[in-house]
């Protein structure tokens, strides 16, 4: 078969995906009892071989799996997580073949003593982040790997024997039966995935493909449990070195979208964790990403998973950029946006005067939420060019609000609230009811509000820390939140 018919087929599969959004959930779900059905019957039929293969195939999938906590609560890939299901298996090894514990005491002391050395290798490899991050897992990995070979109580490759099976016999059962073996294995591997299950990262999210721009491009939507009618939905933009699945978990998004009832829709940049947007002044020029996001609100607002007048986009650094440009080009869909951390970047500063390298002839007076650390070198609030990665001369936060007040034809008076850790919100009242809203901590880096965690190489790039002061997502979801489009005319939800 060519190219040219696998991208055909291709195609016309993710179209039939995306036409039938309803009841590809439904025949998931019915896929998963189905399958639950089978595993929990198979002792039924199977010889005490397949037995032995499904217990070896279950414990590979909960390690398997173990990467959606990672990936969803940090956005970060290892390289190095079987070094702890080994640990976690050796340490049992140890306690139960050769210093005679019962499973019972020495489960639990390994767990302890693994999660001390997790805790602190990962306290070095958390200092890093995209290709260091996967080389510096990759060699603490192979650090394990060769003292496990070279060790004489594991016996090298062949490993260790004699590892007795946990002792059942106060339940009436006995762990030698394939049978008894095999549901203790089911059940344990049942819990491990309820708990996987609860990841940002969890079944609640579905990886589509859509052909945007002459290219294929991947995003991410998560929606609340039973969703049935259109939702109203936030566009979230990751910033540089994170993705979509990474930035939904960081940023707390998908939880506090099952408790509001709200879709999030987070696409991928064209180049993966490492690509940039094209924002306009900085990004690949070729790269239609404007262009992306039209055709992905238009697919979900087609098969019935978006409201469309309560479309909105949320973004970080780099995705931030990016919502500001979506801001202006697509005002006809976007009821409100909210960026962290970021600027306007309209304008080209490789020539002087600076340039607009984008239009931005908004349709309806566009509500505008802006958080920004005072401390953030990297994209620094009175402009110029800041510290990290890409050292490029921005726009001022201020000249920003200046400019979406002028758009938003913003009264003159403005109101100011003040809240821990020296936040100062500041807001305009303009025009259809609109609202252009600055909040600044003064401390705050390069971060994301009311995170579970603040990377310690951004804190270093970027100057600043962490804080608390104010929690993006409530923020930005109260902020968004009553807006909306009718008929292109901003109004109020009811």
């Amino acid at each position: 078969m060519s190219a040219e018919s696998l991208c055909r087929k291709d195609r016309e599969f993710q179209q039939l995906k995306l036409s039938t959004f309803p009841d590809l959930r439904r025949a998931s779900t019915a896929l998963f009892v189905l399958t639950g059905a089978v595993v929990c019957a198979l002792p039924s039929f199977a010889s005490g071989y397949a037995m032995t293969l499904a217990v070896e195939v279950m414990i590979a999938g909960v390690f398997a799996s173990g990467i959606n906590l990672l990936i969803g609560y940090t956005g970060l890939v290892s390289l190095g997580q079987a070094m702890f299901l080994g640990l976690g298996g050796y340490g049992i090894a140890v306690g139960t073949a050769l210093l005679g514990w019962p499973l019972w005491i020495s489960a639990p002391i390994t767990l302890v003593v693994v999660a001390m050395i997790a805790a602190a290798i990962g306290a070095i490899c958390t200092r890093t982040r995209g290709v260091e991050f996967l080389l510096i897992t990759l060699a603490f990995s192979q650090m394990f790997y060769g003292a496990a070979i070279k060790l004489r109580w594991t016996n090298g490759s062949d490993g260790m024997s004699g590892i007795p099976r946990p002792d059942l016999s106060q339940l009436g059962l006995s762990a030698h039966s394939p049978v008894v073996f095999y549901y203790y294995i089911l059940t344990v591997s049942a819990l491990a995935l309820l708990l996987l299950c609860a990841s940002p990262l969890s079944l609640a999210d579905q990886l589509y493909t859509i052909h945007s721009g002459g290219k294929y491009r991947t995003y991410l939507v998560h929606t609340p449990p039973d969703a049935g009618t259109p939702l109203p939905t936030v566009v979230l933009l990751h910033p540089y070195s994170s993705n979509a699945s990474g930035f939904l978990g960081y940023s707390g998004f998908s939880t506090l979208a099952d408790a509001q009832g709200f879709v999030v829709a987070a696409p991928n940049t064209a180049f993966g964790a490492w690509g940039q947007w094209n924002v306009g002044g900085e990004g690949p020029q070729n790269i239609d990403d404007i262009g992306l996001l039209r055709d992905m609100i238009a697919a979900l607002v087609a098969q019935g998973i978006s409201d469309p007048g309560r479309v909105y986009a949320a973004g970080m650094s780099d995705g931030g950029f990016l919502v500001y440009r979506a801001g202006c080009e697509l005002s006809d869909q976007l009821a409100a946006i909210a960026v962290v951390a970021s600027t306007e970047t309209q304008l080209d500063y490789s020539v002087t005067p600076p340039q607009p390298v984008y239009p931005c002839a908004i349709s309806h007076p566009v509500p505008v939420l802006h958080i920004h650390g005072l401390a953030d070198t990297c994209v620094r609030f009175d402009g110029g060019t800041g510290s990290g990665l890409f050292q490029v001369p921005r726009q001022s936060v201020p000249d920003t609000i200046a400019n979406w007040q002028a758009r938003n034809a913003c009264a003159a008076a403005v109101t100011t609230t003040q809240g821990p850790d020296g936040l100062r919100c500041s807001e305009n009242a303009c025009a259809s009811g609109a609202a252009v809203r600055l909040c600044t901590i003064p401390d705050a880096g390069h971060i994301w509000p009311g995170a579970a965690y603040f990377p310690d190489n951004i804190n270093a790039q970027c100057g600043g820390s962490g804080s608390d002061a104010i929690d993006a997502i409530s923020a930005i979801w109260s902020f968004v939140a009553p807006y909306r489009l009718v008929n292109g005319v901003l109004g109020s939800s009811p």
